[in-house]
């Protein structure tokens, strides 16, 4: 029997920048990074952000379906495989990059709430202390 290998990243968050592009033989290229952030109380009681930013491809009719959907500061949830992309800078100099290669995407209709807009003492509504939105409910919170 052979071992069945898993590689699955399921990522929500903001989206960054968005480029479309398109490779010599005419497929289109989506680059996408999208921000998911971890909030947390200290001892003190003071609120701490860690943001993550992940790198995401997509390839051909979902890279040009998630170009027009998509844009800076959009909520999406998306499906894919991790993949480190390894390549020779113009300077000689070997660079790598962990991407996640999409498989699929869906955009989020997210707003924020009073909670989220609260003075800078109050806890993030993304916060372990929160609820997620109604839209997101399923969603790991950790």
């Amino acid at each position: 029997m052979r071992l069945q290998y898993i590689n699955r990243h399921e990522v929500a968050g903001f989206c960054g920048n968005v480029e479309l592009r398109y490779m010599p033989s005419g497929d289109a290229v989506l680059d996408l990074s999208v921000a998911t952030t971890n909030s947390w109380k200290d001892k003190e009681g003071k609120w701490h952000d860690d943001t993550e930013w992940h790198s995401c491809i997509f390839y051909r009719k979902l890279a040009e379906e998630a170009a027009k959907e998509l844009q800076k500061g959009s909520a999406v949830y998306l499906v894919g495989r991790a993949h480190t992309r390894e390549w020779t800078a113009k300077d000689g100099s070997p660079r790598k990059r962990k991407e996640i290669i999409v498989d699929s995407f869906h955009v989020i209709a997210y707003t924020r709430s009073d909670k989220e807009r609260a003075p800078d003492d109050a806890p993030p509504a993304d916060g372990p202390e929160s609820t997620p939105p109604a839209n997101m409910a399923g969603f790991d919170q950790a």
